[in-house]
């Protein structure tokens, strides 16, 4: 599974893997110039990025991070994340998710239950930035690109080289002692914000009240706008018009739809208000956009 990612494709909430092979890999090869960004989501499988050419920055569980090429970031369980690219230079991420069945198939397993039982609870975290300058995480970045360069071959064989790798990822974590402990608080609070965007991707046509999405996950607007801006880093009402915008751009470049369709269709009641929004965020008219923007 090679899916190369193209503009504006937004990401949600979904199983990467198949349930036969319990992996997922894809290469996101981004020319020079694209307008590209993978959406907030978050999945139950685990995951990690390796940026093979030019620059990419992350925003995992409100906390940047800013790779290079030769750099990687572990992504663990459910754990909120976007990227973008920081420059209009051409840019290469290779992305590999894989649920705990692709290492251990069995719960039971008493290795599964000694070392990845705290994971499986969140209890322990993969560290999510993997330094280059120890030498545990030069082997992790290694394995990483060799996991990229296996994935590309796809030998006979392939699937078990890459068992063999992550596995070797996982060996090296435990060696170092390089998970982290993980409060349970944050557990709680990221599960009413994934409840809130889960209820933001479903109704985001609709007219989206702050009142109505904090009573989807059962707290006061106001607990739950400081909770929300705290966890995704910008306001309820910032993220909806930002949501609500790249599917705009998704259908502008798509489709044939015409721009009143488009702007309906993506919760804007009032088009000369969808432009000025469309504008403020993208620099670009909608017409624009999709003038400049089509393939």
């Amino acid at each position: 599974m090679n899916n190369i990612l193209k503009k504006n494709q937004l990401l949600e909430p979904a199983l990467h893997y198949t349930d036969k092979n319990h992996f997922a890999y894809y290469e996101h090869d981004l020319p020079e110039g694209a307008e590209s960004i993978i959406y907030l989501h978050w999945h139950p499988e685990l995951e990690f990025n390796y940026v093979l050419d030019g620059e990419i920055h992350f925003e995992i569980e409100n906390k940047s991070y800013d790779l290079s090429s030769g750099q990687g970031v572990f992504i663990n369980r459910n754990a909120l994340h976007y990227a973008d690219v920081p420059t209009s230079l051409e840019h290469n991420l290779f992305s590999f998710i894989f649920g705990e069945e692709f290492l251990f198939p069995s719960m039971t397993d008493e290795v599964y239950q000694r070392y990845f039982l705290a994971i499986h609870d969140r209890t322990l975290d993969f560290p999510v930035f993997v330094p280059d300058d120890l030498a545990w995480g030069k082997k992790v970045l290694e394995y990483m690109r060799q996991c990229h360069d296996v994935c590309m071959k796809k030998d006979r064989g392939y699937e078990l080289q890459l068992r063999i790798l992550v596995m070797s990822m996982f060996y090296e974590l435990v060696h170092a002692e390089a998970f982290v402990k993980r409060k349970q608080i944050d557990n709680a609070r990221a599960d009413k914000i994934r409840d809130a965007l889960s209820f933001i991707y479903q109704h985001y046509q609709e007219d989206l009240q702050i009142s109505a999405l904090a009573a989807s996950v059962h707290v006061c607007p106001d607990h739950f706008c400081r909770l929300f801006k705290n966890m995704v880093g910008k306001s309820p009402q910032a993220f909806i018009m930002d949501y609500r915008v790249n599917q705009a751009k998704a259908l502008l470049l798509s489709t044939q739809l015409e721009i009143a369709e488009i702007a309906d269709r993506c919760g804007f009641t009032d088009y000369n208000y969808f432009s000025r929004c469309f504008k403020k965020i993208t620099g670009l008219a909608p017409r624009e956009y999709r003038k400049r923007h089509r393939d």
